[in-house]
C-alpha cells in the first residue's frame, strides 16, 4: 500500500482550482498611488457586491453589469479570466476592449494577478506577450483583442469578456 502525504499547499491548490471565490483569497492587485495612499500591490478586497457577482459568474450565461468606475470589476474579471485559463483544460478566454491599448491593459491585470500568486497555485506560462497568455499544460489561453468587426472570428471561446469604458461626465459647472 502506498501512502501519499498531502500538504496544506496541495489542499489550497485543490480548493482554488475548484472555486473562484476561494481563488480570490490569494489574489493581489496593483493599486495606483493617490494623494492619501502609496499604492502598490495589495490584497484584493472581497466586497459583498463582488461576491454576489462571483455567484453570477458561476451560474449565469450572459451577464451585463451597468456600473461606474473604480469598483473592482475589471480586476475581478481579469482574475476570473486567469482562473479559467489556469484551471480549466482547453479554455479559450477572449477579452475584448474598445481598443488595443485597453485590451492590453486588461491582460496586464491578469498578468499582475498571476505574478503575485503563491508559487504552488501558479500554472506555468508559455507564450506571454501583449495580447496572449498561454498555459501549455492546460492547453488554455487568454487573448486580449480590440473590438473590431473581425476580432475573434473563427474561434470557439470558453469565456468572452467584453470590457467597455464608461466615462461619466458632469453637467454641473466646476
Amino acid at each position: 500500500m502506498t501512502t501519499k502525504t498531502v500538504t496544506i499547499q496541495d489542499i489550497e491548490l485543490a480548493l482554488t482550482s475548484r472555486s473562484f471565490e476561494d481563488f480570490l483569497d490569494y489574489v493581489q492587485i496593483l493599486e495606483p498611488p493617490t494623494a492619501t495612499s502609496r499604492g502598490g500591490i495589495i490584497k484584493f478586497e472581497k466586497w459583498g457586491y463582488l461576491l454576489e457577482f462571483c455567484k453570477e459568474l458561476d451560474t449565469g450565461r450572459l451577464i451585463n453589469v451597468l456600473k461606474s468606475r473604480q469598483l473592482g470589476f475589471s480586476w475581478i474579471l481579469a482574475s476570473y479570466a486567469l482562473w479559467t485559463a489556469m484551471y480549466k483544460e482547453g479554455a479559450n478566454v477572449l477579452a475584448f476592449s474598445q481598443g488595443q491599448l485597453e485590451s492590453v491593459a486588461f491582460l496586464n491585470k491578469a498578468r499582475i494577478v498571476h505574478e503575485n500568486l503563491p508559487q504552488h497555485l501558479k500554472v506555468g506560462l508559455g507564450r506571454d506577450n501583449d495580447t496572449t497568455m498561454e498555459f501549455p499544460s492546460m492547453k488554455s489561453q487568454i487573448t486580449a483583442l480590440p473590438s473590431t468587426e473581425k476580432a475573434g472570428r473563427g474561434q470557439t471561446a470558453t469565456l468572452v469578456i467584453p470590457i467597455s469604458t464608461i466615462t461619466l461626465t458632469s453637467t454641473t459647472p466646476q
